[in-house]
C-alpha cells in the first residue's frame, strides 16, 4: 500500500437506535473512526466491472487495514454520506481495506 494515495480524510460513522417516549425507534449515527483514505469513484471500465458484481458501486475508498468496521456502517466524506457496500481485506493480509460504496441520499 503506498501510504502517500492516503489524501482525502473520512469519518466512518456506526449506528446508534434508540427508543423515544413515544415508543418510536429513532437512528442516530457516531464517529467509530477518523482516517486517511484514498476516495476513488468509478468510471468507465472498471465501474463497468464492479456493476457486474454489483450493481449500486459508484467508487471505491482504500485504507489501512482497520478491525470492526461492517457493512451497516457508513462514512462521511466532506459533505457526503456514502452507504457501504462491501469490505475487502486485500490478500487477507491485514493491511488494507478496500470498501465498496455507494452515494447514499440522506
Amino acid at each position: 500500500m503506498n501510504i502517500g494515495q492516503l489524501r482525502q480524510r473520512i469519518i466512518i460513522e456506526t449506528p446508534t437506535t434508540s427508543q423515544d417516549t413515544a415508543g418510536g425507534v429513532t437512528q442516530t449515527w457516531s464517529t467509530f473512526l477518523t482516517v486517511w483514505a484514498s476516495v476513488e469513484p468509478l468510471s468507465g471500465h472498471k465501474l463497468f466491472q464492479a456493476k457486474q458484481a454489483n450493481a449500486d458501486v459508484t467508487g471505491i475508498i482504500k485504507i489501512r487495514y482497520q478491525s470492526g468496521i461492517e457493512p451497516n456502517m457508513r462514512i462521511k466524506y466532506g459533505s457526503r454520506i456514502l452507504s457501504i457496500v462491501s469490505i475487502i481485506n486485500t490478500g487477507e493480509r491485514n493491511i488494507e481495506l478496500q470498501i465498496m460504496y455507494k452515494e447514499a441520499l440522506d
